[in-house]
């Protein structure tokens, strides 16, 4: 299991919240959705935040 489910799961015991079992195979899907798309933009990492980044390459 991902930690992203695992935070999910903490947060709904937290909350006192039953996931209807209809939809765990769509809160399934986003989170996967969620996990390739942090994976894909972990290659766009910015390693200086204490400028925003450039629109373009112009220094």
């Amino acid at each position: 299991m991902s930690n992203i489910e695992d935070f999910f799961k903490i947060i709904s015991k937290k909350i006192n919240y039953i996931i209807p079992k209809d939809h765990i195979d769509l809160i399934k899907n986003r989170i996967n959705g969620i996990t390739q798309d942090s994976e894909e933009l972990n290659k766009y990492k910015i390693h200086n935040m204490d400028y925003p980044p450039k629109i373009n390459n112009n220094e």
